[in-house]
């Protein structure tokens, strides 16, 4: 699936076995994304946990897109997802389109890679921070620390779009409520 400028994706992976030290490997990630693909792709929401990373994110313009592909940025030895779980997944490859090279030896299938149109903003938004509830990790998704939810409340400094995702919302109670009324 190709991945187009000024559109916006969510994408998930599963794995079998939990992870190992999951909260340090998802800080860590979240770390590397910001340093190497933020030129690229702009987060619009996550969630890690033991079983799942899930993720919404937009590509950048064409030409930032282009002069990253373009420049020295070598991802293959900098941005593996997880060493053990997913270690041969490189958004690098992602951004080139080179789907299947890279994973089917890791999941023996292509993850999906979905478009989202702007009217299921919403939806996906709460799905992803829903992701821990409903996996039994946590009851309520304010309670999950490897999630783009809290920081959508937050004041702290985010590269997260957060003044636009709590504007689509309604506003930040409406933004509880909803997360609260879908849990």
């Amino acid at each position: 699936m190709a991945l187009y400028p000024d559109h916006t994706y969510s994408f998930q992976l599963k794995w079998e076995t939990p992870l190992n030290d999951h909260q340090n490997k998802g800080k860590d990630w979240l770390k590397r994304f910001a340093e190497h693909l933020s030129p690229v792709f702009t987060m619009q929401a996550y969630c890690i946990t033991p079983t799942q990373v899930k993720w919404m994110f937009t590509v950048v313009g064409e030409e930032a897109c282009e002069h990253f592909l373009k420049s020295e940025n070598k991802l293959d030895k900098k941005f593996n997802l997880f060493d053990e779980a997913a270690g041969q997944l490189l958004l690098g490859s992602l951004l080139q389109n080179t789907w299947s090279s890279f994973t089917k030896s890791v999941w023996g299938s292509v993850p999906p890679c979905l478009p989202v149109e702007p009217e299921e903003y919403l939806q996906v938004i709460t799905g992803i921070h829903l992701l821990p509830v409903h996996q039994g990790c946590c009851p309520s998704p304010d309670l999950w620390l490897l999630s783009s939810y809290a920081a959508f409340l937050s004041d702290k400094p985010t590269r997260l779009p957060r003044e636009t995702v709590i504007t689509l919302f309604g506003g930040t109670e409406e933004y509880r409520r909803i997360h609260q009324l879908s849990v």
